[in-house]
């Protein structure tokens, strides 16, 4: 050998083990840094992911912001490493490696613009929260600095950016060629994927509202809402009797007035304006004697759009300040509240009360019988569960959010807002309270209403009997619908809550469904006044049961029915028979405290959630 060829070959050997120990030690570096990255990333995630699975709370995201400007450090740096200008091009170039370290790479680029995304939208939030707290959501006095209204709308633009970025972010994450990723790296997708997952849910939820906040919370006008407290224990279709109602006056994403008065201050402006005396419904007007409509009764129908626009038309005469929109909330949803607050003292007529979420009903109650006083005590009440709220830490204001809204998902707060782009929101949402919320699907609903002027609405009870049966020629479901009335007061107790009931009762079919019988005779149509219902006037002594079946078919091949719950009415249980399919055997119980779908396919009843989406129970 010479010794030119044997330089050669030792000079290749060093070169070689140069090569190796160099690819060593670059593959050490990027493991570590991975694992570093990897170790901050799951910090971050765990502030992504409170456990009641809400969004990070406020006070938590001053500290997400350094975790994420960490995180993109390390991620940069791992990068940085990944990208090292002669050992990566081979590596990337390098048959079956390089496939998987672009992979890798793309999954890298991917992290470190989905956190710059996020400690963008974190800074923004911060801004947000930062000026939520000095002003809040109300307040007597002028605030200082901006709102946090005015931060959201001088951010606009950022804001619709970072949406922008996150959309090409879900492009990068489509792009991505998983096959080629190593088995470590899959973690880290995983990861990615759920919180891409989590992300586009709370994208698509709320980011395209916030051009609608303005309008809604008074950016530019004040923003007047009209809220209808109800009482369920005297039922109407669109929840219970309106005996005092509020008006909130919205300035700059703050409340700067609210007022709660008994319903007779607004019939009586009502009256003093109106150009026409229009008649009360022909229940109310036979059975109660009332033959005007007053915005007390406005609620008389279970469609609360309608509602809603009678009482505009209503509200309009009176010359008061334009609405921004009208809430139903029945007392349910208070007490749901109160549900979430510590008990606490509340001075009324000399005396000092325990306000909590198991006796505040009781506590109204025990006032009636002196004039117009219980419904200053629901007025103090209001004002007082307010201030309550207003005194909370962030997490019990987030845990009254998230119970508020499922107590709108059980339509027992009812939303209609006059401007179309945010009544559509409202409608998408399911809290619009309408007869029937998805026209495609056959509906079967049974409204209760009390027309004997007192209370005891709240111990009638409905046991619902439902047997389904597809006929012989498997192309006709018929169907028996049973409805077991029973009171349920006590005989001995106040008559204003356990006496008499009597119960004007409205049922509505699927729209193509035909009617075969029905054990009781119907009202007549001009006392129902509602083409779409059936109507039945039915007595109810303390402790008497009244039954009704209703037997009609339907069209075969439906593969669900909905049960419409009605707003106010929490006494009733269904139990579903039959065979609605030539598959499927039902036979179960629901407790109607939401909608529920009868799904012929699955053979099961479940939960229908407000917006509509397919979820189990």
């Amino acid at each position: 050998m010479s010794v030119r060829l044997r330089q050669v070959l030792i000079a290749t050997a060093v070169l070689l083990l140069i090569v190796v120990a160099s690819g060593g030690y670059y593959a050490w570096s990027i493991d570590r840094q991975y694992d570093k990255a990897r170790t901050q990333a799951d910090i971050v995630r765990a502030r992504f992911a409170p456990e009641d699975g809400g969004p990070p709370a406020l006070e938590s995201l001053p500290q997400l912001t350094q975790d994420l400007v960490q995180l993109e450090e390390d991620l940069n740096e791992l990068n940085r490493r990944v990208d090292l200008p002669v050992i990566g091009g081979i590596a990337r170039n390098t048959p079956y490696v390089g496939g998987r370290i672009q992979a890798s790479q793309d999954l890298l680029e991917l992290g470190i613009e989905l956190t710059e995304i996020s400690r963008d939208t974190s800074e923004i939030a911060n801004e947000i929260r930062d000026a939520f707290e000095k002003n809040g959501f109300m307040d007597d006095e002028p605030a200082v600095g901006p709102t946090w209204l005015d931060v959201v709308i001088a951010r606009q633009d950022d804001i619709n950016e970072l949406e922008r970025r996150y959309d090409a972010a879900l492009q990068q994450r489509a792009a991505i060629d998983v096959d080629e990723l190593p088995g470590r790296t899959l973690n880290t997708l995983e990861t990615v994927d759920g919180l891409l997952e989590r992300g586009t849910g709370i994208r698509d939820e709320y980011f395209h509202l916030f051009p609608l906040l303005g309008t809604a919370f008074g950016a530019e006008e004040e923003a007047h809402y009209l809220i209808l407290l109800q009482n369920a224990q005297e039922l109407r279709g669109a929840g219970g009797f309106v005996g005092t109602y509020g008006m909130i006056t919205i300035s700059n994403g703050r409340i700067i007035q609210l007022e709660i008065n008994p319903i007779g201050f607004l019939n009586q402006a009502y009256v003093d304006a109106r150009n026409e005396v229009l008649p009360a419904p022909e229940p109310i007007r036979e059975h109660l004697g009332q033959q005007e409509w007053f915005p007390h009764d406005a609620n008389w129908s279970p469609d609360f759009p309608m509602v809603a626009a009678e009482l505009s038309a209503m509200y309009a005469d009176t010359g008061w300040p334009e609405l921004q929109g009208i809430v139903a909330v029945n007392d349910s949803a208070v007490e749901a509240v109160l549900a979430n607050i510590d008990p606490y003292e509340l001075e009324v007529e000399d005396q000092t009360l325990v306000v909590a979420s198991d006796n505040f009903i009781d506590l109204i109650q025990s006032f009636r019988g002196h004039g117009e006083l219980h419904k200053e005590v629901v007025a103090e009440l209001g004002r007082s569960l307010i201030d309550q709220v207003l005194m909370t830490d962030f997490d019990t204001k987030k845990d009254i959010f998230w119970t508020m809204r499922d107590s709108a998902n059980q339509r027992e707060i009812q939303v209609a807002m006059l401007d179309p782009q945010m009544q559509a929101e409202v409608t998408s949402r399911g809290w619009d309270g309408a007869l029937v919320p998805d026209p495609d699907v056959s509906t079967l609903i049974v409204t209760i209403s009390n027309v004997t002027g007192n209370k005891s609405s709240a111990n009638v009870w409905v046991d619902a009997y439902l047997q389904m049966d597809l006929d012989e020629s498997g192309e006709t479901l018929h169907v028996k619908w049973g409805l077991d009335l029973s009171h349920r007061g006590d005989p001995d107790g106040n008559l204003d809550f356990h006496g008499f009931h009597r119960t004007w009762l409205q049922v509505y079919l699927p729209e193509d469904a035909m009617l075969v019988s029905s054990s009781r005779e119907s009202e007549p149509d001009e006392m129902t006044n509602d083409p779409r219902a059936i109507g039945y006037h039915i007595e109810l002594l303390t402790g008497e049961k009244q039954f009704l079946e209703i037997e009609f078919d339907l069209p075969a091949g439906d593969d669900q029915m909905l049960l419409r719950r009605q707003s106010g009415l929490h006494n009733i249980d269904y139990y579903i028979r039959g065979n609605p399919t030539a598959s499927c055997q039902f036979n179960d119980m629901v407790h109607l405290d939401h909608d529920y779908l009868i799904d012929f396919n699955a053979c099961e009843a479940r939960i229908r959630p407000a917006d509509g989406s397919a979820t189990a129970e």
